[in-house]
């Protein structure tokens, strides 16, 4: 049996205790409901499975009665919750996710900027306005509203080069709180914006989808700053579960269900 040893494995033995003793149906439909909202506790303890996936189905854990049973039976339904949150945990102050919502594609932004490791650009810091629009080369984002809203603009953030091709495109909606990464290399918040304080923001691409944008699904990461004052934007490109995935969910959910009742 691994240790556990770190915070991502004891968050992880905490859901399996919790999960496994309830109908896994009621999490599953959590998970199918809102499939960001996983990307909370639910994630931090998906990331510490696989270090103790040995005492999981080896029988070694055990609450009340035995558990090896439901181990067996759930194990498919477990493998598919893995399948389903096997996107990367992103420990960022401030997340977009990007999906295909039937016809169209939805971003929402939300988190907090810490501006303390970020320097003022000295030429483009007030002035500027910007509105919700997507570029994959150079990367480009601006999430918020779809007119000119007056931004303050940053410099010194770095990451990912790219995150898909130049097909630059404006949302055909949005609201919210304006928030632009560009180049990889800047960063702009609403005017007059404080430090720390909450952003949300929601845009639609009407009648696109992923690959009409041109964005490719992955984790996009730009950082800044050092110690108290780090910090990040995150761009999380995700798609929809495939239908056999959520079929291998529902079966497992089922088997654990009939098990619990013959017991």
């Amino acid at each position: 049996m691994h240790p556990i040893n770190d915070d991502a494995n004891r968050k992880a033995a905490a859901w399996i205790n919790t999960n496994w003793e309830r109908p896994f149906a009621a999490s599953v439909s959590i998970l199918l409901i809102d499939e960001t909202q996983i990307r909370t506790d639910f994630l931090i303890a998906v990331q510490g499975i696989a270090n103790i996936l040995p005492a999981v189905f080896g029988g070694a854990i055990k609450q009340g009665k035995n558990m090896l049973d439901y181990k067996r039976s759930g194990f498919i339904g477990f493998v598919g919750v893995l399948f389903i949150a096997a996107a990367p945990l992103a420990h960022a102050a401030f997340v977009v996710t990007l999906q295909q919502v039937g016809a169209n594609v939805v971003a929402t932004g939300n988190g907090t900027i810490n501006t303390a490791g970020l320097t003022p650009d000295p030429s483009f810091f007030t002035g500027q306005t910007n509105e919700a629009v997507i570029d994959g080369a150079d990367p480009y984002l601006t999430v918020g509203p779809t007119t000119a809203t007056a931004v303050n603009v940053y410099d010194g953030i770095s990451g990912s080069a790219s995150f898909g091709s130049a097909i630059a495109t404006a949302a055909t909606s949005g609201s919210g709180d304006i928030v632009n990464m560009y180049y990889a290399a800047r960063l702009e918040v609403p005017s007059g914006y404080v430090s720390g304080s909450a952003l949300s923001d929601t845009d639609t691409w009407a009648g696109q989808t992923l690959s009409s944008l041109g964005v490719i699904p992955g984790t996009y990461i730009w950082g800044w700053g050092s110690g108290a004052s780090a910090d990040s934007f995150t761009l999380e490109v995700i798609t929809t579960p495939e239908p056999a995935s959520i079929a291998l969910l529902g079966l497992g959910g089922a088997s654990v269900l009939f098990r619990r009742r013959r017991a």
